[in-house]
């Protein structure tokens, strides 16, 4: 991703805050990661715009650059090792994230989730598929599952979340 490629650095540099990772004591090895940053959003959170991932992390840069107060915090990503997934780290993950953007003093945490098992159906539209419920009537996607279980919301799909081109 272009955006990532250029202003990585700049979770560590503007945001340090944001970024966390979970260690597991015993073995000395970093079993998950996650990153998030700030922004300023005045809308419906439903009036997000379609730039999703790359929107909002170039949006935190420009308003952290000219001094605007965040008052949303947007997950960027989580990552489990896998040598830990299937153990719970990811709900763990999110309530750590949560809890960062209650201690900032932030009504909303937002995430554009990537559902994982999207790709097992390549011809279900992403409109369609994030309406799929499982038996106990919550999403069919594990990685909905999971930020539905923390008290997520799914607002809608982001069709324009990330721009990765092909060379």
């Amino acid at each position: 991703d272009p955006i990532a490629d250029e202003h990585w650095h700049e979770l560590f540099d503007r945001f340090n805050d944001y970024q966390f990772s979970l260690l597991d004591t015993e073995t000395d090895r970093m079993a998950a990661m996650a990153n998030s940053l700030p922004f300023r959003w005045e809308q419906e959170l439903s009036e997000l715009p379609e730039g999703g991932w790359d929107w909002v992390f170039l949006k935190a840069i420009e308003d952290h650059t000219n001094g605007k107060t965040p008052n949303v915090q947007s997950a960027i990503q989580i990552n489990i090792h896998p040598d830990y997934q299937s153990q719970g780290l990811s709900t763990t993950m999110v309530q750590a994230m949560r809890g960062i953007a209650r201690s900032k003093g932030f009504k909303h945490l937002v995430a554009r989730v990537r559902p994982n098992q999207k790709s097992k159906y390549p011809l279900t539209s992403i409109d369609d598929y994030i309406t799929w419920k499982n038996e106990e009537g919550l999403p069919f996607d594990a990685w909905l599952r999971v930020h539905v279980r923390a008290g997520a919301q799914i607002i809608k799909p982001c069709h324009q979340a990330m721009k990765i081109s092909g060379r």
